[in-house]
């Protein structure tokens, strides 16, 4: 029996540990993190690239198996490495079976892009350079992308850069796919680029870009061009002779058939109302002048309609232009991105500070490149302060030293990247991540960086990965053939072209993705398609195992050369250097890097002479622009000369044809002439205070902006600024004292001591003429008077005649009672009638909210915010 009592003892004993235990597992499992995914969701560029998922608060003797929701997309290891496999979308799981059975399943979302290598716009039909549309036409352009399983999209855009093309040319309907409408006719520059979104936010980020010209040929019926000329005058030419009575009515004013109206500025201002339109048409019919009742100040639209006829009766194509025109005045909205204005300055000034668009560690592990948005001077390039990221990692010192050496960084050809290749450094310090300052940097502009400097991350990895894919192979010049891979090559291994030998490859020094071979002077002359073999490259950090490019590969390779020229797009001279930018259609160069060219030259001392050959070398040469130095330019003017037929190869070996340049040298022998006087001079209508000097030539800043060299009868110059100063022309502005004009009428205005931009002109001589000049002074509100016999009207007198607009709110200043009003204008008075009878006696409180009271000659009035007045019957 006590035996027995004994074991019951036990047995409790032990079940009460047990339970015990096992509560506090329990209990010490709840408490535990729950594991997660350190990132729920991660992107991967490129085929065969990894990415480890990282389990953050493991539960200790757990178990692991992960699965790929789309093993076509990406696959995943026993130990979370992720592979990329092709573009799309995939979930990758892990189920953890914890100690005590119990599962949870972790989810990871998995999105492969594959970025692309190139991209070519492949249905334009060329003809000397250019696609042909015709006015009307709608073409849909298609592109090619490489790799042809690119994830990328396509935006459609147009190169507003060139300074000859009309961007106005086209209209692009679909900026995703390419579908374009001709409107008038010119030379316009499509552009297809490659990003990751069909937006022009994201193709600005990308380099993958091809272009092509669009030249549109008009159909006769139509609008030629459309300009606003002065202030008021608007000048229309039709390809054709049109119908006198479809433009113009039987009493000489525009006919509805043309359509003027005023649109609102990028600042929300709507463009001044030109009033009424008169209209005459040329003696050959094809030239319209309008011209307007009051003056053009702002962006207008004009429709033309297809009402309009030419001589023949036949409908010319409707169209719609935007033009612009500013008067000078302050708070124009003239948006110079369209049409034509009336100031129209050649010169923009950047005055923003460079950025870093990228820093990317190349494909072969060891090389970072740090892009730049644009091109830079790197002349006093500085680096320093190199230091490992992560505190808690020893370093070498000699990589630190090799990092701090301003010698280890190169600068790409075309300016716009940094490369530093850390091959060199210890071994012990590879597959670190390093920081470094990079100073002394500005844009080409002259604008520093931001805060003068920036932190750059260096880092190289030398991890196993798969062999290197080759995409594509294609001619890519006269003598050259292509091969795009996958990741960047180390050795470029061998070409075998039709049984014709080996030729060994040759990476290209800026996308280490590319291998040129250099085709023998048999395999130049192969046309259609010829199989090309491809093997034994070999890529950078490559799994050991990895045999792919032990063999040969067979590719098509279409060898038929294009025998399109270089057609010359636009060219920019600048004078301060003499350097002469030449840009063409596609990538060229120099037939000799020297040489002389034939010129002619017109100034203030020669007319159209022939002054001998012009000295030119090249400066540099990047894709399809070139820069070039002329030498000998020793005299103000403007130089003439022929690009000869030739002087400009494309990579086929084809001849550019010849063009004409010409350019405008600001340096050299003074002028003779004196500056001439200005062509006109007005005062703004919307503004009194305004007068509007305009010259044919470009202006001495300085003598422009003396206040002293301008004088006018009866008023006061308190400011001049030089509001547009350019070899077309210049526009001074003259800011007179407010009130300095106290009477309407004709008035004297003397001008004298300015001289031409950098000496293209001697001092002018004085100058004197009269101009109507409308007074400035501005209506004053004179007294402020209860109304003791209407009883319910505020009568606000100013010191003369107004007119326009004020709403306000009276409130009863004792007890804050507001009392409705209405507010009207008549002779000198702006009368405010209250709705309700105040008691005598009460002071009343007039807040002015909106005040559009000006005189009979739109001078604006002053009047305080608040007014105050007495109830007093």
């Amino acid at each position: 029996m006590k035996i027995r009592y004994l074991k019951r003892i036990c047995f409790l004993f032990m079940l009460g540990i047990s339970l015990t235990l096992f509560w506090n597992q329990n209990s010490m499992t709840a408490k535990a993190a729950t594991p997660t995914f350190k990132e729920k969701k991660i992107e991967i560029r490129g085929l065969d690239e990894t990415h480890q998922l990282t389990i953050k608060n493991k539960v200790k003797n757990s178990k692991y198996k992960w699965s790929s929701s789309n093993k076509k997309v990406a696959t995943v290891t026993n130990n979370g490495l992720v592979t990329s496999v092709n573009k799309g979308s995939a979930v990758i799981k892990c189920k953890i079976t914890y100690p005590s059975g119990t599962t949870k399943t972790l989810s990871c979302d998995v999105t492969v892009i594959i970025p692309s290598e190139d991209i070519r716009i492949n249905n334009a039909a060329e003809i000397n350079g250019a696609h042909i549309m015709r006015v009307g036409e709608t073409y849909d352009f298609n592109r090619t992308l490489t790799p042809s399983n690119s994830s990328d999209k396509t935006y459609w855009s147009i190169d507003t850069s060139a300074s000859d093309t009309n961007p106005n040319a086209i209209r692009i309907d679909n900026s995703s796919k390419g579908i374009v409408t001709a409107l008038r006719t010119g030379k316009v520059i499509l552009v297809a680029t490659a990003a990751k979104e069909a937006t022009a936010k994201s193709a600005k980020n990308s380099e993958i870009k091809d272009a092509i010209i669009i030249e549109v040929i008009g159909q006769a019926d139509e609008v030629t061009s459309a300009e606003i000329i002065n202030s008021r005058t608007i000048r229309v030419t039709f390809g054709t002779a049109i119908r006198e009575s479809t433009v113009v009515n039987s009493n000489g004013k525009l006919s509805s058939n043309i359509v003027i109206t005023p649109l609102e500025g990028t600042n929300g201002v709507k463009a001044k109302d030109p009033g009424t339109f008169a209209a005459s048409l040329s003696n050959n019919s094809k030239v319209l002048t309008i011209t307007s009742s009051n003056t053009f100040n702002g962006k207008y639209g004009i429709t033309f309609t297809n009402r309009i006829l030419t001589s023949e009766g036949k409908s010319i194509y409707q169209d719609y232009v935007v033009l612009s025109y500013s008067d000078g005045s302050s708070g124009n909205n003239t948006d110079n991105s369209t049409g034509n204005t009336g100031t129209n300055d050649d010169t923009i000034y950047d005055t923003d500070a460079p950025e870093v668009s990228s820093i990317e560690l190349d494909g072969d592990g060891m090389t970072t490149i740090i892009t730049f948005k644009e091109k830079m001077d790197f002349t006093y390039f500085r680096v320093n302060d190199a230091r490992v990221a992560s505190s808690t990692t020893a370093v070498q010192t000699s990589t630190i030293s090799f990092l701090n050496n301003e010698t280890n960084y190169n600068f790409s050809s075309d300016g716009k990247s940094i490369r530093i290749n850390l091959s060199p450094i210890d071994s012990k310090d590879y597959n670190k991540s390093f920081v470094v300052t990079i100073s002394g940097l500005r844009d080409k502009a002259g604008n520093d960086l931001i805060n003068g400097s920036f932190d750059a991350i260096i880092r190289t990895d030398t991890n196993p990965k798969p062999q290197a894919r080759p995409i594509s192979v294609t001619r890519t010049s006269y003598d050259t053939i292509t091969a795009a891979f996958t990741r960047s090559i180390r050795d470029p291994g061998y070409a075998y072209i039709n049984n014709s030998g080996y030729i060994y490859g040759e990476v290209d020094l800026d996308n280490s993705r590319l291998v040129h071979y250099k085709l023998s002077s048999y395999d130049v002359t192969l046309t259609g398609t010829q199989k090309v073999s491809i093997g034994h490259w070999d890529s950078y950090n490559v799994i050991s195992n990895d045999t792919y490019a032990n063999q040969m590969y067979d590719f098509n390779v279409y060898f038929t050369t294009e025998t399109v020229r270089p057609v010359l797009i636009s060219y920019e001279f600048n004078s301060d250097l003499s350097i002469l930018t030449l840009k063409y259609s596609e990538d060229v160069h120099l037939n000799s890097s020297s040489g002389y060219l034939d010129a002619k030259m017109a100034s203030y001392q020669y007319n159209d002479s022939n002054i001998g050959m012009i000295e030119y070398s090249e400066i540099s040469t990047v894709d399809n622009v070139i820069e070039i130095m002329l030498k000998n330019l020793t005299i103000y003017g403007d130089y003439t000369f022929t690009i000869p037929e030739g002087f400009i190869v494309d990579n086929y070996r084809n001849y550019c044809r010849s063009s004409v340049v010409t350019v405008h040298n600001r340096s050299g022998m003074q002028a003779v002439s004196k500056l001439a006087e200005p062509y006109s001079i007005e005062q703004s209508e919307a503004n009194h205070s305004i007068i509007n000097i305009k010259f044919a030539d470009k202006l001495d800043n300085t003598t422009a902006l003396n206040v002293n060299n301008y004088s006018i009868s009866g008023a006061t110059v308190k400011e001049v600024k030089l509001i547009n100063n350019s070899t077309y022309g210049s526009t001074v502005q003259l800011v007179l004292e407010k009130g300095s004009i106290t009477t309407t009428g004709k008035q004297s205005i003397t001008i004298s001591g300015i001289k031409g931009y950098n000496n293209s002109f001697s001092e002018m001589e004085e100058y004197t003429t009269n101009i109507n000049l409308v007074e400035n002074t501005d209506p004053e509100l004179k007294s402020i008077k209860f109304n003791d016999k209407t009883r319910n009207t505020v009568e606000l007198t100013f010191t003369e005649a107004v007119k326009g607009s004020m709403s306000v709110t009276v409130q009863e200043r004792s007890t804050g009672y507001i009392i409705g009003s209405t507010v009207s204008v008549s002779g000198d008075k702006v009368i405010i009638t209250l709705d309700t009878i105040p008691e005598d006696g009460t002071y009343l409180k007039i807040f002015v909210h909106n005040n559009s009271i000006t005189d009979l000659n739109d001078n604006e009035s002053i009047v305080n915010p608040v007014l105050n007045a007495l109830v007093n019957y």
